[in-house]
């Protein structure tokens, strides 16, 4: 099964200086607890979401994914 690399999502926010509202807002979420939820694994996101969060960090969607 293919899943969300949450360590290494938040890594990169916390590399790149963002804040997790930023990144939420960033990827159209209404508030940063939907985002938390991204980050801890207890929510995995839509293949748009892949998308936008690869081309913030300037890497590739499959640099995001474990399996």
């Amino acid at each position: 099964m293919i899943k969300l690399n949450t360590e290494k999502v938040k890594a990169l926010r916390e590399q790149h200086g963002y804040s997790q509202k930023l990144v939420a807002e960033y990827l159209g979420y209404t508030h940063k607890g939907a985002y938390s939820l991204l980050e801890s694994g207890d929510r995995q996101p839509s293949v748009s979401k892949l998308g936008m969060l690869a081309k913030l960090y300037e890497i590739k969607v499959d640099d995001l994914l474990i399996g």
